[in-house]
């Protein structure tokens, strides 16, 4: 059998509802989902695993204080083939690769009502690789607010021998000092794997509004050496988020001085530079909204643009150790001062004049 990451031809998405089971495969993976059970069955169609070691609700969650039987309690509503979706806008400018974008595949909704609440479990299957993502939206039908406590979007038991065929990773994912957080909401233990927020989230939904939570994207592995598992997941990387690609050669210039900033930009346009960054230590200072600021940065970054340059500036949106903080943006738990803090009253400003 071909290996997907040299060609990846031929592995095309397919979708069958039969019965009340929606079955997902690409030749790559296939997984059955029964809409009053859940998830009853995960391959490895390459190597040939079975993921599941017992069945179990794929789908945690607690509503305003109350853990949900979901199977048990939701009315299943019904069964409906999707686009592909594209969470946001993405056209591609210095992309080392072509990549379509939404990915290619197929996408199915299964509605469920539990009372006023509507539940929407969204699958998405893609060509060319062993991944299923999966997203859960809850959307408040009632009169009042409700309050989503905790939300696993999936709950999949399986031994540790087929966890390590397998990686998963979520849109809740950052730095936090780290290369990769994606123990934030993949959590494995004792032979269950949930997928979903480490803490709360706690999230108020007024009446009306939808919870979209998290996505979930979960790889099959076709291989077993550690390097080229990681290879894998760039692979799924490059068709999932196709901005990771995005490699610009970027020009940092610590002057605010417009003279010194067109020379910069005339010099790096001739080279084949992509952008210029006013960098740190350049006193170029972002949450300045004033007329002034804004037209004097206006007119130099227009003419970055008429170059083919695409130009900015620096801003810190939150740090450590870097100059005593009082009044809004300090974090009121931070002894020392010295932490802007995103939690603060100080960052919807910020926000808003960075815009």
């Amino acid at each position: 059998m071909k290996y997907w990451v040299l060609d990846n031809s031929g592995y095309t998405a397919t979708m069958l509802w039969e019965s009340g089971v929606l079955t997902l495969s690409n030749g790559l993976t296939e997984r059955k989902i029964d809409a009053k059970k859940g998830t009853v069955s995960l391959v490895n169609q390459t190597e040939g695993i079975s993921y599941l070691h017992e069945l179990k609700q794929d789908i945690l969650l607690t509503i305003d204080g109350r853990e949900v039987e979901f199977y048990k309690e939701v009315v299943f509503l019904e069964y409906s083939e999707i686009p592909m979706r594209e969470d946001l806008h993405y056209r591609p400018q210095f992309a080392t690769e072509e990549v379509v974008y939404p990915p290619k595949g197929k996408a199915a909704m299964l509605r469920y009502s539990l009372g006023a609440l509507e539940v929407r479990v969204i699958y998405e299957i893609f060509d060319g690789i062993p991944v299923v993502a999966k997203r859960l939206h809850i959307i408040n039908n009632s009169s009042k607010t409700v309050v989503v406590n905790r939300i696993f979007v999936d709950s999949l038991a399986m031994d540790a021998d087929a966890y390590a065929m397998f990686y998963a990773e979520t849109n809740y994912n950052g730095g936090c000092g780290h290369n990769n957080n994606r123990t934030l909401s993949v959590q494995y233990a004792d032979g269950v794997l949930n997928l979903g927020f480490d803490i709360g989230p706690d999230a108020e939904v007024a009446a009306g509004e939808t919870f979209t939570g998290l996505r979930a994207y979960e790889l099959l592995h076709t291989a077993r050496y550690y390097e080229q598992k990681m290879i894998e997941v760039k692979e799924m990387y490059k068709r999932i988020a196709p901005w990771v690609l995005e490699s610009p050669l970027i020009f940092h210039i610590t002057s605010d001085i417009q003279k010194l900033l067109r020379e910069a930009i005339d010099d790096i346009s001739e080279v084949g530079f992509d952008m210029l960054i006013q960098s740190f230590g350049s006193m170029v200072n972002l949450e300045n909204i004033g007329p002034f600021n804004i037209w004097r940065h206006k007119k130099v970054y227009t003419y970055a643009r008429s170059k083919g340059i695409a130009a900015g500036g620096y801003t810190l949106a939150i740090i450590k150790n870097y100059r005593p903080i009082k009044g809004l943006e300090r974090n009121p738990n931070d002894k020392a001062g010295i932490v802007r803090c995103l939690a603060t009253e100080w960052s919807v400003k910020y926000w808003k004049n960075i815009l």
